[in-house]
């Protein structure tokens, strides 16, 4: 057993070195937030983790707000909550209403996912940005989360040894926005391709060149959220988020 903490706290210690860590939560009266860590590719975007939970025994209009405690030029954040808010956002535009503690006899507590995302655009740097949830009705009711993203990759540095996906610019986009891409080992059956919030494929680019740019024309799309990513030889590589305005 004793190997076995060991263990974990080798791979806890490891994962905070390449991608940051979540500072332990405050916790408030009716809610808790667990589950918490850090991952993603800090090339493009990283992600924080968090699952948030009522428990207490009455339902909850929460709201979220997001603080910037230090956030390194070029580094833009935003966060999902049932849906993803725009990177200038810091108060969610709406409510979350969660439920009171399970009465199904089950004791299964209502919790709701939580993702904190960094877009870091390849820039080196860390960045440290905190979540409060709190009931409406009382805001002193809370629980709060701080995510530190080490964003260690140099600037501009496109990786030698891998596919690599730079962020769409400008992003929330009106009318385009660009990609840059680079293929390790030529195209083959590459390809750029954007999602809708359902997962449906949208528009799909051949990559036909071992590295370029493509111009996704998002004035055709509806305003809201979708999922660009790179298929390779019928594989998912890469991903990240486009926001259209």
């Amino acid at each position: 057993m004793k190997t076995i903490k060991k263990l974990l706290l080798s791979i806890c210690s490891l994962l905070t070195l390449l991608f940051g860590l979540a500072i332990t939560p405050s916790f408030g009266q009716s809610f808790s937030i667990s589950g918490v860590y850090v991952d993603g590719d800090p090339y493009t975007e990283m992600e924080g983790h968090g699952e948030l939970t009522n428990n207490s025994n009455a339902a909850k209009l929460v709201l979220v707000n997001k603080v910037v405690n230090n956030l390194y030029p070029g580094h833009h954040s935003y966060f999902c909550l049932v849906q993803c808010y725009d990177t200038s956002l810091a108060l969610a535009s709406d409510t979350l209403l969660m439920p009171a503690l399970s009465t199904t006899g089950h004791g299964a507590l209502q919790s709701q996912s939580f993702h904190a995302y960094l877009e870091t655009d390849s820039i080196a740097g860390s960045s440290s940005v905190k979540y409060c949830f709190y009931d409406v009705t009382n805001p002193a009711d809370s629980a709060c989360v701080e995510y530190i993203y080490n964003a260690l990759t140099g600037v501009a540095v496109i990786p030698g040894d891998g596919d690599y996906l730079s962020r769409p610019y400008p992003n929330p986009a009106i009318n385009s926005a660009s990609i840059h891409y680079k293929l390790y080992g030529g195209p083959g059956n590459a390809f750029l391709q954007v999602f809708n919030t359902y997962g449906a494929l949208i528009l799909s680019f051949n990559l036909e060149e071992k590295e370029g740019d493509i111009q996704i024309p998002v004035n055709k799309l509806v305003s809201g959220f979708y999922t660009y990513g790179l298929s390779k030889d019928g594989k998912r590589l890469k991903s990240g988020r486009l926001i259209v305005r």
